[in-house]
């Protein structure tokens, strides 16, 4: 038996116990009272517990008052209670704390009884005499919750004094309120908006279109679509937010067709807010636009640029060469601000032509071996990288490199589509036609193995470390043979220019402060600067570009230098020879380990098809803790997301007896956790009851809370010792466990329950809500009886809000 069965009522004696207690000298006792007779048990308010909560709304503690107010608004909302509305009025205007009053105004909203509307009206439009700011502030906050209120009686007499209320003194500085009042109440409200919105100032017709645009009236779609001619900037953006904004059913037909030609407007305000809503209604549907236009707005700062991509991904427009060809060049311009825009872009090309998709797949491509952004910037394009590869050997290693990056989260974004790009065919390479590997996954089991893969600042330092040790001709031939310059700018000019000025520390330092001083910390020596020529720093300066490694910045150096080679003889070797100090400098970022990688590709695993993905999670359940961690991670992800249970093979079944007796309290934990799934009534988890770690015993305690089998009253002699566990979080979980295992279980559940405030008692509400009711209440009633302290009256009270919780 529970609480689902038929409702439980106080007995005569308790409710008078109760009753009287709401007049006691004591706060704490007047506030048990006020909580017990809210309670679900008492039903409809009977007149006497009525007027003991109204003689409360002016007791002298604040929380008690509030809560009365609180249970007399709820009563009256849901047609139970007998309050008058007389005392809701009397509160909104007399009561002497201002957030009683405000609540009591909030509680009259809706209620278009004459006294509610006189009593709003009053509060709306006449200001008291104010001298303090605090009270103007109280008021002001009374003021827009009666203006509120109004509206959501719906009364036309509302809508009058609304209207009244605008055109006074004070309500250009409340208008915004008023309006959003005025579209509740239909008609008269919307039929007064219609009319503000053509012929008032600019400001107020703006104010007025938003009002209208939320208020669901089908008036408002023809007030829009006239202001969409407005001869006012802010109007016509307002008037295409609002047909946005429109439910489907209310929106014109042809409104799409509308805005697009507003991207003609002469103001930039209205042509982004045009691209913005045509982006949002033109899903699937076919643009009026020409080539010219779309060239047009495709060179238009970044916000416009941005959003016209949008607008062209979420369409079915065709696209002209011209179109295609501008798009291709904003991606080889690696523009951080539009790659949320141009990732979108690329994944909806995944269904274009066979021959347009490579182009696009192979453009992208070329741009992830060299682009440098935030995670963020780059999962768009990563993830249009891999809908658009149409098989899983095609230039894999294309974004191999990303996975040196020191960011963990793109590093997540390539292995997740790696998996995704497995699933493909594999296209044979005509070149190895004997070679059926399949990239994607070779590079996948890399991860996993833990490798650690060659990070492009390693090969630099390499090579830097090369040239700092060969002479003048070394290193004309290794530049040569690696081709990172090419071989006419080694030549020697035919007319011998004079050398240029090397800068001295002190005028680099006052001339760029900021970057050298940059510079000297994270190379860790000063003496770099004196080899660091001033036109490569400039050079890196206009690239805009500060987010670049140390290495990265010193690569631009030296191949920036390596253009004046020949003239510079004795500066190249000072160069060089800084190079190899700083890159050998301790203050270098250390190589990315292959574990972070390995970590990432675990968690990536259930994106694998079922039975590949468990046998590769049960590789990983044996080896080193922190895999096998990940391993059991992923593999109740995977478990858990299945709607048939997979029959687990005999390792793993082995693997998982072994991990559920480790050392390790987490590897327990995650252990039992999917023990739970496959065998729910494995003798390991009542065994986890008695584990000295309280993680593992919270595991066990939900996994028995979630298994009918478990729930036992057998079982709840297994739970009643970790009512007294030194963990507060055990200690509430098995308060719930133990009443769900035996609902006679009273004593012990309720004796918990009163011990305490706090999370142990709102875990004793949650329990109680599982137990008999009729015996809970004869429970709580000897408790009542026996309370000698107020505490002890209010912990009662807090206990039977539970009781007919369900």
């Amino acid at each position: 038996m529970s609480n689902s069965s038929a409702a439980v009522t106080v007995s005569e004696q308790m409710q008078q116990q109760w009753l009287a207690l709401c007049s006691s000298d004591d706060v704490t006792d007047r506030l048990a009272a006020i909580r017990a007779l809210s309670s679900k048990m008492f039903g409809q308010l009977t007149p006497e517990i009525a007027e003991a909560l109204i003689q409360r709304l002016g007791d002298e503690d604040e929380q008690i008052t509030l809560e009365a107010l609180q249970i007399l608004q709820s009563h009256a909302q849901s047609g139970k209670g007998p309050l008058q509305t007389e005392w809701l009025v009397r509160c909104a205007h007399e009561h002497p704390l201002p957030r009683i009053r405000l609540e009591a105004i909030r509680g009259l909203a809706g209620n278009a009884a004459e006294e509610a509307l006189a009593c709003l009206q009053d509060i709306a439009c006449n200001r008291p005499d104010i001298e303090q700011d605090e009270d103007w502030d109280d008021w002001w906050d009374m003021q827009l919750a009666a203006i509120k209120a109004l509206g959501e009686t719906g009364a036309k007499a509302a809508a009058d004094t609304l209207q009244q209320l605008w055109r006074s003194e004070e309500g250009h500085s409340i208008e915004a309120e008023i309006f959003a009042a005025l579209a509740h109440i239909q008609p008269a409200g919307t039929d007064l908006l219609a009319g503000i919105a053509l012929k008032e100032m600019p400001t107020v017709r703006r104010r007025a279109l938003n009002a209208l645009a939320v208020s669901n009236d089908q008036l408002a779609s023809t007030v829009l679509e006239k202001a969409l001619s407005d001869k006012e900037p802010q109007v016509r953006v307002a008037a295409i937010e609002g047909l946005a904004q429109l439910s489907d059913s209310l929106r014109p037909k042809n409104a799409l067709a509308m805005i697009l030609q507003l991207l003609e407007d002469a103001n930039s305000d209205v042509r982004a807010a045009a691209l913005k809503a045509a982006a949002a209604l033109s899903p699937g549907q076919q643009l009026a636009l020409d080539s010219r236009k779309m060239l047009h707005l495709l060179s238009q700062p970044d916000d416009a640029c941005a959003a016209t991509i949008q607008l062209l991904s979420a369409s079915s427009q065709p696209l002209s060469g011209d179109v295609k060809q501008r798009i291709l060049s904003l991606l080889a311009q690696n523009p951080m601000t539009l790659s949320q825009s141009l990732g979108q872009f690329l994944q909806a090309q995944k269904n274009a032509e066979p021959e347009q998709q490579a182009i696009w797949y192979k453009a992208l491509q070329q741009q992830l071996q060299h682009y440098k952004a935030p995670a963020f910037c780059l999962r768009p394009l990563i993830v249009a990288w891999g809908d658009l590869s149409d098989n899983c050997q095609q230039d894999i290693q294309s974004v191999s490199k990303l996975l040196t990056s020191s960011d963990p989260a793109i590093r997540q974004i390539v292995i997740e589509e790696l998996i995704n790009i497995s699933q493909k065919p594999v296209v044979l390479d005509p070149q190895q036609p004997d070679s059926t590997d399949n990239l994607a996954l070779a590079l996948l089991d890399r991860c996993l193995s833990g490798e650690a893969f060659a990070s492009a600042s390693e090969q630099d330092a390499a090579q830097a470390e090369q040239i700092a040790q060969a002479d003048l001709p070394e290193i004309i031939e290794l530049k040569e043979s690696t081709g990172d310059i090419p071989v006419q700018m080694l030549e020697t000019p035919d007319t011998d220019p004079k050398p240029k000025k090397i800068p001295t520390v002190e005028e680099m330092m006052a001339s760029m402060p900021d970057y050298t001083e940059s510079l000297v910390e994270e190379a860790g020596a000063e003496s770099t600067l004196n080899s660091i020529n001033m036109s490569a720093q400039e050079a890196i300066l206009r690239e805009h570009e500060p987010e670049l490694s140390q290495d990265d910045r010193l690569r631009r150096m030296l191949d920036h230098l390596d253009e004046e080679l020949e003239p510079y003889r004795d500066v190249v070797e000072g160069h060089l020879q800084a190079a190899d100090k700083v890159l050998s400098s301790p203050h270098r970022v250390a190589p990315m380990p292959g574990g972070d990688n390995q970590a990432l590709a675990i968690r990536a695993l259930p994106g694998l098809p079922l039975e590949q993905a468990l046998q590769k999670i049960a590789q990983q359940l044996t080896a080193s803790r922190p895999q096998a961690k990940e391993a059991l991670v992923a593999l109740y992800r995977l478990l858990n997301a299945q709607d048939q249970l997979p029959v687990l093979a005999d390792d793993t079944l082995s693997a998982l007896d072994v991990i559920i007796e480790s050392a390790d309290p987490d590897l327990r934990q995650l252990s039992l956790r999917v023990i739970g799934l496959v065998a729910p009534e494995h003798p390991r988890i009542l065994l986890s009851l008695e584990d000295p770690d309280s993680l593992v015993i919270l595991e066990a305690l939900h996994l028995i809370q979630a298994n009918s089998q478990l729930k036992t009253a057998a079982n709840s002699e297994l739970i009643k010792p970790l009512l007294r566990h030194k963990e507060m979080g055990v200690q509430q979980l098995a308060l719930q466990v133990l009443a769900a295992c035996d609902p006679q279980a009273i004593e012990a559940v309720l004796a918990a329950s009163m011990e305490s405030h706090g999370e142990m008692l709102m875990a004793g509400r949650k329990a109680i809500a599982l137990l008999d009711s009729s015996l809970v209440m004869q429970w709580l009633d000897r408790a009542l009886t026996l309370s000698e302290k107020p505490n002890q009256r209010l912990l009662v009270a807090e206990l039977m809000a539970a009781v007919n919780y369900g």
